[in-house]
């Protein structure tokens, strides 16, 4: 037989939190204890509790919207490194303007070609729309319409060709041809910021080396190697591991030479900027205090390294192609500097 309560007749009940009964209304009954014991689990065997389903977010990029947020990570790295280095540095202000226009101007060029990609395959499926509507308002069938598009009476490609060369052949006058091999824009990687900065640099005509740049990125001394805690996470966790693992390691040198090679010359090619030759006086400097030479080996030094040039040829612009795969500017100046050094001080012992 059900238990009833006296005062309100229901017979649902539920346990007390001391061990007693209470009928869904709140009446106790009194009289009624339960003793467990040690092993007993209060509310093991009873109903599981419902459970609300939560749906994680999960992104869908498109490769488009990846590579954006990649250049997007890229920008911010750029902007945090350049005003660290004229806070913190003592680098002037020009460094950061000038590195932003590079980065921009690289956006513009490269974003046009991809852009345009899409733009040129939606004009020509219209334009063949177009024709279409028009050979079947002259009452001409399918088959007819191909057959004049197969013998090229409606094509007037040959005209855009002709204006195309003529255009091309009057911006490309007055520079030399060898220079002006087409060359695709490389995708920009995250381990590039230290190639747009070193570009900036030499367009500036600093005396500042590759390897300062490492350096000066592996002791901390810019936070390219901290730039996840400065990221926002939301931009962060967009991407995936492989293009976030970049940004645990500093590129190697002939990494880094490759790369801004391949930037020095499609920005010489694509646009018509060719960076200034280094500036030897101030490397050349800066070599010579290293072995304490006094004014005198500042010439001598010169005077090696300008006959090396003479007898070899030896470009100083990065944007030209003989330069590339060859012996750096670098190593023939440090060469010039120690043979000086060895002419001055005898630092091998001979007399």
């Amino acid at each position: 037989m059900k238990r009833v309560c006296p005062i309100c007749q229901t017979t649902k009940f539920r346990r007390s939190g001391d061990t007693g009964l209470v009928c869904k209304y709140g009446h106790k009954v009194l009289g009624v204890q339960r003793e467990e014991a040690e092993d007993d689990f209060y509310g093991g065997g009873g109903r599981t509790r419902k459970r609300i389903k939560v749906v994680e977010e999960t992104k869908d990029l498109t490769a488009t919207q990846v590579a954006s947020y990649e250049y997007l990570i890229i920008q911010f790295a750029l902007q945090v490194i350049t005003r660290s280095m004229v806070e913190y540095l003592d680098f002037s202000p020009e460094i950061e303007a000038t590195v932003r226009e590079f980065w921009l101007l690289y956006i513009s060029k490269s974003q046009f070609e991809i852009e345009g990609a899409y733009e040129i395959e939606d004009n020509e499926r219209r334009e063949q729309e177009k024709n279409k509507s028009n050979l079947s308002d002259f009452g001409l069938s399918t088959e007819e319409a191909h057959t004049l598009e197969a013998l090229d009476i409606f094509d007037d490609t040959d005209d855009d060709d002709d204006g195309h060369s003529e255009a091309k052949d009057g911006n490309d006058s007055c520079v030399n041809p060898i220079f002006r091999q087409p060359r695709s824009w490389p995708r920009a990687r995250y381990t590039d910021v230290i190639a747009f900065i070193y570009l900036a640099c030499i367009h500036l005509r600093y005396p500042i080396l590759l390897n300062d740049l490492i350096l000066m990125c592996k002791t901390g001394r810019l936070p390219y190697l901290h730039m996840q805690k400065l990221v926002p996470d939301d931009l962060l966790s967009s991407l995936s591991l492989h293009v976030t693992e970049k940004m645990t390691y500093v590129p190697t040198l002939d990494r880094l030479r490759k790369r801004v090679y391949k930037y020095a010359r499609c920005f010489f090619i694509h646009c018509n900027l060719e960076l200034p030759d280094v500036n030897i006086p101030l490397y050349l400097d800066r070599f010579c205090s290293y072995y304490f030479l006094p004014v005198e080996g500042y010439y001598h030094a010169l005077f090696l390294f300008q006959k090396y040039r003479e007898k070899h040829l030896q470009t100083l612009s990065i944007s030209r192609r003989s330069c590339h795969n060859k012996i750096d500017f670098t190593t023939l100046l440090i060469a010039s500097v120690i043979a000086t050094a060895k002419l001055m001080y005898s630092i091998d012992g001979s007399k």
